[in-house]
């Protein structure tokens, strides 16, 4: 998405908080003795960081729970943090070259943003929060929790966030969306329904059903009988704990499953095993917390390593990258 289109994004989540009310009486709401607001929407005025923070405040929308998202806290050690730097890390976004060609901006530009020399435009913030799929819209389902009037904003944002709702909700469909990436599904023209089933060892009743669902949510497309995916890779980052629950659960068992047939001493391993790291020990907040830092940063970097990758895709797999408390 072009950064031209983040303003589109702007004037909706403005327009939004129009609804019910007028922009004269908001801009005197947030201390203005002119309509502020309306120059906003018609971009007259630069809309900052500073006042999209403002604006939460005084309308009290639920920033904080927003930001969780980005595993971001405003406030941290008694001053406010540089949002900007902060999405930088947390897209792990390493150089200043490969920051200033996804925004589009000189790289002193963007080197007086990571500083805080300059407030960014809200348009830079939206599109550091869209780096990773899914998140913005994510963001503002979390700071309306959920109640969005505005027609075409709520369109936008149920159209970006269905996809992992659905995978989240129904696990084989993630796994599906994979296998129909693979070069050996490419030649499976009809009886998609057994393809999937025998592979994932599902029932082919439950396997209908997650397509059905698939098909019906734009998650999947069939022309001319063959089956194509929007995305290949299942990215529920900015979901909540709760909706992501029954996907890990359905990730573990399976790795259970895996693991059973481990235990026949004539299994052969496939020529592309995986690899498993665990490890059972005491911890402080401290190291708890840069741990979960290295699991995240980790996360990314895999993303970019399976975004990137070009080569011909041979098999579907799964990452778990967890770390959690015993005793507790």
């Amino acid at each position: 998405m072009k950064l031209e289109n983040y303003s589109t994004i702007k004037v909706l989540f403005l327009e939004e908080l129009l609804i019910g009310t007028s922009s004269s009486d908001l801009s005197k709401i947030l201390g203005y003795k002119f309509d502020k607001f309306r120059r906003w929407i018609s971009n007259d005025s630069i809309f900052k960081t500073q006042d999209f923070y403002k604006l939460c405040e005084v309308l009290k929308l639920d920033l904080s729970h927003a930001l969780d998202l980005f595993k971001c806290h405003l406030i941290q050690n008694d001053k406010e943090i540089n949002l900007f730097k902060h999405l930088t890390d947390y897209n792990s976004i390493e150089s200043t070259k490969e920051l200033s060609e996804y925004l589009n901006a000189h790289p002193s530009v963007v080197k007086r943003y990571s500083k805080n020399e300059v407030d960014p435009n809200i348009e830079v913030i939206f599109k550091m929060m869209d780096y990773k799929a899914h998140h913005l819209p994510l963001f503002f389902k979390r700071l309306f929790h959920s109640k969005i009037s505005h027609p075409i904003f709520r369109s936008w944002i149920l159209e970006n966030t269905h996809a992992p709702l659905v995978e989240t909700s129904m696990p084989i469909s993630a796994m599906i969306e994979a296998i129909i990436s693979l070069e050996r599904f490419q030649s499976v023209k009809e009886n998609h329904e057994e393809f999937f089933s025998e592979l994932l060892g599902v029932d082919k009743k439950d396997v209908e059903a997650v397509l059905l669902r698939m098909f019906n949510t734009g998650l999947i497309k069939k022309e001319n009988g063959v089956i194509s995916i929007v995305n290949n890779t299942t990215n529920l980052d900015g979901l909540t704990l709760q909706d992501v629950i029954p996907f890990i659960i359905h990730l573990n068992q399976k790795m259970i499953q895996v693991l059973e047939k481990r235990r026949d001493p004539n299994y052969q391993l496939p020529w592309t095993h995986g690899t498993m790291a665990y490890r059972v020990f005491p911890s402080s907040v401290e190291s708890a917390q840069k741990i979960n830092t290295i699991l995240l940063k980790a996360n990314s970097e895999i993303l970019k390593t399976l975004e990137s990758d070009l080569n011909p895709k041979t098999e579907a797999r799964a990452i778990l990258l967890q770390s959690f408390g015993i005793t507790n």
